[in-house]
């Protein structure tokens, strides 16, 4: 074997171990993000799993033309309230939301067992609104 044989040989290796240390940091990198990615969805779905919220009464202000809600969080996990969705006669009236308090104090924390008070005003409406739907942060809805 002649000197230019063993020199390839040596450089085609140093090749070989670079591309291979690249190949190895970019799949480590990916399974890096995917394991992130099965932990977030399994903390997702242990969330949506211990959720649960229920609608204990609705009342109808004609005057106001408002609705108010009183919600209890009945599963295991603590919520945001200004998370929460409400579509009322199939239109979406979040932004119609005029207050949420909990014991009559405004709070982002809604902890289970808890009872929130909602209260959405819309001066279109001409009559009480009969289909209300209320979602959480994470999908889990309840009608009434």
């Amino acid at each position: 074997m002649g000197f230019s044989v063993t020199s390839s040989t040596v450089v085609l290796a140093v090749a070989a171990f670079t591309m291979g240390g690249a190949l190895a940091s970019a799949f480590l990198t990916s399974y890096d993000k995917v394991s992130e990615a099965y932990r977030e969805d399994w903390d997702f779905r242990r969330d949506q799993a211990r959720t649960n919220i229920t609608i204990t009464s609705v009342s109808w202000n004609n005057g106001q033309k408002q609705l108010t809600f009183n919600i209890k969080n009945t599963g295991a996990t603590v919520l945001d309230p200004n998370q929460l969705e409400f579509v009322i006669d199939g239109r979406w009236k979040t932004n119609k939301v005029t207050s949420l308090t909990i014991g009559g104090v405004s709070t982002t924390v809604w902890a289970p067992g808890e009872t929130l008070v909602a209260v959405v005003q819309d001066t279109t409406w001409t009559s009480q609104p009969s289909r209300r739907e209320i979602v959480t942060e994470n999908g889990i809805a309840t009608w009434g």
